[in-house]
């Protein structure tokens, strides 16, 4: 069984987002310019959207949602193109240009795919795990009645039983689709079977891996957010709110929005470039890990 190596792995994924950091801004600088250009021409709706959200006022939502949905998905799409060209990069695939990355071809429609069919997949069997936990408690419920239980007996094992379940999915999400870009990408396939396979017996140095790549960056992500942009979360109704507190409720959590959106105004040359950096090193360090351990796995197996 092929084991990744985690300190190399971790290692070059560090090099390739911190040291190739001009390869991964030249292909994301692009798509982000697009979507900021288009974030700015639909700002008011945005903000409209942010405070209709937070303070759950969805009064004029359709008219927000026909403006923004197709800004949203063009967003979504340049997120992919940037993920395939970021993967492509590590794997040391691009071609084109070296000076931006615009394409539009099967390789980002692939990806796209794949991640649907993954999202759909971990939906569905999320709903399945659901239903299979309120069907146990059921019967849990009436065996406990008929065998004259304790009420400790059913709760301690719904309990047990709701956390392997939710183990075992972690489990399955992990192996499924931590190889699933550069197997898309190198492969040209979208197979979620070859990427399991890939990650038999690397659980754990997957887990590690990601916990060494993303820890650092979020951790800078979360103080900045909520240190500078938003100096703590909004403010949360009582427990058993009257229609009074919720109201002043919704009117402080709107006030709290349109502060947020204020700061990110003033402070926009600040603002963008830390986003830029901090979102360029967290694509260039996820992609980085998952091309690496993947290379390592392949060379390993030929």
């Amino acid at each position: 069984m092929v084991k990744i190596p985690v300190g190399a792995t971790v290692a070059r994924a560090y090099r390739f987002a911190f040291g190739g950091f001009l390869n991964i801004l030249s292909v994301v600088w692009l798509s982000w310019l697009i979507i900021w250009i288009g974030g700015f021409i639909l700002r008011s709706q945005t903000l409209a959207f942010s405070t209709a959200m937070a303070t759950r006022n969805f009064a004029g939502m359709p008219d927000l949602l026909a403006a923004l949905v197709p800004f949203y998905l063009v967003a979504l799409f340049l997120l992919f193109m940037q993920i395939t060209g970021i993967t492509q990069q590590a794997l040391g695939l691009r071609h084109g240009s070296r000076y931006y990355y615009l394409r539009f071809d099967k390789t980002v429609w692939r990806l796209i795919g794949a991640s649907l069919l993954a999202i759909l997949i971990f939906l569905g069997s999320y709903l399945l795990l659901i239903a299979a936990g309120a069907l146990l408690e059921i019967l849990v419920a009436i065996l406990a009645r008929a065998m004259h239980w304790s009420r400790a007996v059913p709760a301690a094992s719904l309990v047990i039983v709701a956390t392997l379940a939710f183990a075992a999915y972690i489990y399955s999400l992990v192996r499924a689709t931590f190889f699933l870009n550069p197997v898309v990408v190198a492969e040209g396939r979208i197979s979620l079977k070859r990427s399991w396979a890939l990650a038999r017996g690397n659980f754990w140095r997957i887990v590690v891996i990601m916990l060494a790549v993303l820890v650092p960056v979020l951790a800078v992500h979360t103080l900045l957010l909520f240190g500078f942009l938003t100096h703590g979360l909004p403010p949360a109704p009582p427990l058993h709110p009257t229609a009074d507190q919720l109201t002043a409720n919704r009117a402080m959590v709107a006030a709290w929005n349109a502060e947020m959106v204020k700061r990110i105004r003033d402070y926009w040359y600040l603002v963008y470039p830390a986003y830029a950096v901090i979102a360029a090193l967290f694509y260039g360090l996820i992609c980085g890990a998952q091309c690496f351990a993947y290379q390592a796995l392949t060379r390993e197996m030929v």
